[in-house]
């Protein structure tokens, strides 16, 4: 069996209005003036608490409460503006259909990217979907992909990691996977070449270059 782990944000969706938009409400809230849609695009990636701390500097209380505000936002408009990336709900029913295992390994909270996959239909294509509160974990450790390897029991050889930041490309290199970036997302683009991603992508689509037909044993 053969494996293919994914990044949300940024690589199956482009989220990053609703996130801003969630984000400057709270700002609101705090009697604090709004930030732009790029300023809080480039702070995603690495868990909200991350998110909440680059873009609430100013807040001086409980950061688990902070967190907790802005997910009950987030939470009630999460695909308001968010799309689906071109290309990839074909590439991921194809894939699916060339007999690859998927799934979500993801930086959010993991109720949250199952949410925005229902609205889409796609849950029924990821065997798996981990996010930053599925273990005690998140990316870009390497025990992230060891728990997905194992439960589909697949081995690192057997297996890539497709994402647009940092966070992909390391956990990735961490667990001796095959590396996939893609240059439509959020990250500094250049900056992540200079990590040696095994493949470089400007297009979902591509991936069906990257991933033959497997016969089944």
């Amino acid at each position: 069996m053969r494996g293919i782990i994914f990044d949300f944000d940024g690589t199956i969706a482009d989220t990053n209005r609703d996130i801003a938009e969630a984000t400057n409400l709270l700002r609101k809230q705090l009697g604090l003036r709004e930030k732009s849609i790029e300023e809080i695009t480039s702070y995603i990636g690495d868990g909200v608490a991350k998110l909440m701390e680059r873009s609430i500097p100013e807040y001086e209380g409980d950061p688990e409460e902070l967190r907790k505000m802005f997910l009950e936002i987030y939470e009630k408009n999460p695909v308001r503006y968010t799309r689906l990336y071109p290309g990839v709900r074909s590439t991921l029913s194809e894939l699916k259909n060339r007999n690859y295992e998927l799934a979500i390994l993801t930086n959010k909270p993991e109720n949250l990217a199952s949410k925005i996959l229902n609205y889409f239909g796609l849950s029924h294509m990821f065997t798996l979907i981990v996010g930053e509160d599925t273990l005690p974990v998140r990316k870009p450790d390497p025990a992230t992909v060891k728990f997905i390897l194992d439960s589909l029991d697949i081995s690192a050889e057997n297996c890539a990691m497709v994402g647009d930041g940092l966070n992909d490309i390391k956990v990735a290199k961490n667990s001796g996977i095959l590396s996939i970036l893609v240059t439509y997302g959020y990250g500094n683009v250049e900056e992540l070449k200079k990590l040696g991603p095994d493949y470089v992508i400007d297009d979902f689509k591509e991936l069906l270059n990257i991933f033959p037909p497997l016969a089944l044993d």
